[in-house]
C-alpha cells in the first residue's frame, strides 16, 4: 500500500468525521468536543468537532494534554502531519529507510529545524512564539527516541539546525550544521526502533499496517 495513497484516504475522512490524532492511549469511548469515537490504526475517529463555531478536521493531542485543533482549509497540514507520523514507524523496516526520513524531513530551507528530546516540546514552541512573535503555526515533528526534531516555519531570530536543552531553569539553544545535525539522528538509530517496535508489539493493527505500507 502506498504511503501517499493511504494518507489521502485519511483527508478523504475528514469530510465527514474529525480524526483525532493523540500520542497517548484515550481511555474514553468519548471525547468531550466530539462525541463518540472508533478506535483506527493509530487514531480514533469521530464525529465531525466544532470548535467556537468553526469545522475541526482533526485535533492533536500531545502527551502534555496540550490541544491542537486543525481547522478546514489546514488539509495540507493535516496531511504533512499524518505523512511524518507513518514515516516515523516505518523506520523500523530499515536504517536506510530511517536516514531518508530524517533528509527528507530537515531538507526544506523554509523552516526551522530544532533539536531536542521529547520533554521539551512545549518549551521550545513557546521559545519560536517569543522570539517570532507567531502562535498560529503548525509544528511537525519527527520523532527518533529520546529525541525529536521540531520543525516549524522559518523565522531570522532561531539558526536554520539548532539544539535545544534545558540545565536546570536556563533553556540553551545553540546554532548546529545540518549535518551534524542529522549525523546524530542517525546514530540514534537502535534507540528509535526499539521504541517503536515496543510500542508495535501492543498495537498489532497499526503493526499490520505499517509492514503494508511502501514509502
Amino acid at each position: 500500500m502506498n504511503i501517499d495513497e493511504y494518507v489521502s484516504s485519511l483527508i478523504e475522512l475528514t469530510k465527514d468525521h474529525t480524526i483525532i490524532i493523540s500520542e497517548k492511549e484515550i481511555q474514553s469511548n468519548t471525547f468531550d468536543m466530539c462525541g463518540q469515537l472508533q478506535r483506527r490504526e493509530f487514531f480514533y475517529l469521530s464525529p465531525p468537532c466544532y470548535r467556537d463555531g468553526k469545522r475541526v478536521i482533526a485535533i492533536l493531542l500531545l502527551e502534555t494534554g496540550n490541544i491542537f485543533p486543525l481547522f478546514q482549509g489546514d488539509e495540507e497540514n493535516l496531511r504533512q502531519t499524518i505523512y511524518n507520523s507513518l514515516l516515523g514507524y516505518t523506520i523500523i523496516k530499515s536504517f536506510t529507510i530511517y536516514q531518508l526520513s530524517v533528509d527528507k524531513f530537515t531538507s526544506d530551507d523554509e523552516f526551522n529545524y530544532i533539536l531536542t528530546t521529547d520533554n521539551n516540546i512545549d518549551i521550545a514552541a513557546q521559545l519560536y512564539a517569543k522570539l517570532g512573535g507567531r502562535l498560529d503555526v503548525t509544528m511537525f515533528m519527527l520523532y527518533s527516541t529520546p529525541l525529536v526534531v521540531i520543525k516549524l516555519p522559518y523565522i531570522n531570530a532561531l539558526p536554520g539546525y539548532s539544539v535545544l536543552y534545558v540545565d536546570g531553569n536556563e533553556v540553551n539553544i545553540e546554532a548546529i550544521d545540518g549535518d551534524i545535525f542529522r549525523q546524530i539522528l542517525y546514530r540514534n538509530y537502535e534507540n528509535a526502533k526499539n521504541s517503536l517496535q515496543r510500542i508495535l508489539d501492543y498495537n498489532p493493527q497499526l503493526a499490520q499496517l505499517v509492514e503494508q505500507l511502501e514509502i
